[in-house]
């Protein structure tokens, strides 16, 4: 295994590791690292094959974002749970309105990725890209309409296939 390599992997755990043991429980920054932490590896790669494109941090990037939505939407599907165990989540600290509020305009700055990735002419994919738009203007809907723990537990495995469908589109990209 090449140096860089194994450099990297100590990086990654030493990094999970902090999360774990004293990160996760530190109100804000939590939900920014964890997401951070999941696309990680994404960089990684690209840092290995020496492959540095600008359309590669635009994937990134909305994942990243997808992530982050996806991880605060699970707080407020947790509100009762982290209030009980003092977790100092979004929704704990402001409440849920300002909690759909961040989470609207974050939906709003994923859109930006989305943009620069629709017209970097990635064959077939580009539909995925189309689809979000559609997608993520539904779970600002739904977000919104809803209130209850189902309603985010629905947007929390909503997301979660979405992203599941990115990668399962990676292999249309060029075709």
């Amino acid at each position: 295994m090449p140096f860089k390599a194994l450099l990297f992997f100590g990086f990654f755990i030493l990094a999970i590791w902090a999360y774990r043991s004293s990160l996760n429980r530190l109100f804000w920054i939590s939900n920014f690292i964890a997401s951070a932490l999941l696309v990680f590896p994404f960089f990684a790669i690209t840092l290995y094959f020496k492959n540095f494109r600008l359309l590669i941090v635009y994937h990134a990037l909305y994942l990243y974002f997808l992530i982050l939505i996806r991880d605060i939407i699970k707080n407020l599907e947790n509100y009762k749970g982290d209030w009980v165990t003092s977790y100092r989540t979004l929704p704990i600290v402001f409440g849920h309105t300002t909690t759909k509020i961040f989470l609207t305009v974050l939906i709003l700055v994923t859109y930006w990725p989305i943009y620069c990735l629709i017209h970097s002419g990635l064959g077939l994919m580009v539909n995925y890209y189309y689809w979000s738009v559609i997608f993520l203007g539904f779970v600002v809907l739904l977000l919104w309409w809803g209130s209850t723990q189902k309603t985010y537990l629905w947007l929390y495995n909503l997301l979660k296939a979405q992203i599941l469908l990115g990668v399962l589109g990676i292999y249309f990209m060029y075709k």
